[in-house]
């Protein structure tokens, strides 16, 4: 009897330590998992790496990249999508032949190493070996008084608008656009560092200064906008959260929508939009409707006009769109700060 005793509290005690054992394994794949890319709060993706081609600096924020790399002012920006990083990425050596192309990188297990490949804008068919190795943390706290790759570079969006930055590598000097409660704005600057300092003036001579701060993760900015031709002169709040580098979404095409079917062109450099609303239905109108606007980022701000028989109408349209194939928005009259409506349509 005190044998099997002393048998089944070995058996129990062995029975305990699996269990515990298993339990351990369970948190840790759970605990991996959660994790979702990221090295504690850190991204894994964010950091220092030493590459086939130079040390590479990258800062991540969600599933966006961007980064410099190299001795010959080489910078690139990306998406993550569990484990992989496809980019783009440009360089213009000093005096030297611009060149482009696309990659993708791997993350290896426990995010020390990548493994990966490139080609040429003008050769995608020869792949290219780009490996690297895990060399230190990227210092992301302060503010830094040189950046010396452009970090402002892409489309943004705002709570109320979006925003356009165009930045070359290894240059303070900054353009862009922004729509901001339906207003079309064009604006110059110049970063240091993080800051970014801009003035502006609109169609309606309507000028002003501002002083926008990136995030240290080159996610997010915030900022103010001061109008200094008003009498007011009321300094306007502005946040604003990365899209993409894509700087202008694309709305040429011909889209059923709720105010009928609309032919819309698009240049791609400027952003200016025009076309026509065929058989228009808006409010309780209806006749032939025309539109005129600009792209900034992923939102397209309209102002149209409809005649019918009996007098003409007008107002503006706010569009953005959700997927390639649809456009979400609303519209109002000229005058009304109210919207008349939604407008929605799918792409024909």
């Amino acid at each position: 009897m005190q044998n099997r005793i002393i048998y089944f509290s070995t058996v129990t005690k062995l029975a305990c330590i699996l269990v515990i054992l298993a339990m351990g394994i369970v948190l840790h794949a759970q605990q991996s998992t959660s994790r979702g890319g990221e090295r504690g709060t850190r991204p894994e993706w964010d950091g220092v790496w030493s590459t086939d081609y130079g040390e590479m600096e990258l800062g991540q924020h969600g599933n966006n990249v961007v980064g410099r790399y190299g001795a010959e002012n080489g910078r690139l920006w990306g998406t993550v999508s569990g484990n992989t990083l496809d980019f783009e990425w440009e360089v213009q050596p000093d005096g030297g032949t611009f060149d482009n192309g696309t990659g993708e990188f791997t993350l290896g297990y426990g995010g020390a190493n990548f493994t990966g490949s490139y080609v040429y804008s003008i050769d995608t068919y020869t792949e290219n070996t780009w490996n690297g190795t895990r060399a230190r943390d990227r210092i992301i706290e302060g503010t830094l008084s040189d950046v010396e790759y452009c970090v402002w570079h892409g489309s943004w969006r705002t709570d109320n608008g979006a925003i356009m930055f165009a930045q070359d590598i290894k240059s303070r000097d900054v353009t862009g656009e922004i729509i901001l409660n339906g207003n079309h704005t064009a604006f110059t600057g110049t970063a240091s560092g993080w800051n970014l300092d801009i003035s502006f003036e609109n169609a309606d001579g309507i000028s002003g200064l501002g002083s926008l701060t990136m995030s240290p993760d080159l996610g997010a900015f915030s900022g103010e906008l001061i109008p200094v031709s008003t009498s007011t002169g009321e300094a306007a709040n502005i946040v604003g959260s990365f899209i993409g580098t894509n700087l202008r979404s694309q709305f040429a095409g011909t889209w059923r929508m709720t105010w009928g079917d609309t032919e819309i062109l698009q240049d791609d450099i400027t952003g200016i939009v025009s076309g026509t609303v065929r058989d228009a239905e808006i409010g309780d109108q209806t006749g032939e409707c025309s539109i005129e606007g600009i792209v900034v980022g992923d939102l397209c701000h309209l102002n149209w006009t409809l005649t019918s028989a009996e007098n003409e109408i007008s107002g503006q349209a706010d569009l953005s769109k959700p997927s390639e194939d649809s456009i979400n928005g609303t519209w109002q009259y000229t005058g009304s700060s109210e919207p008349g409506g939604k407008l929605n349509g799918k792409r024909e």
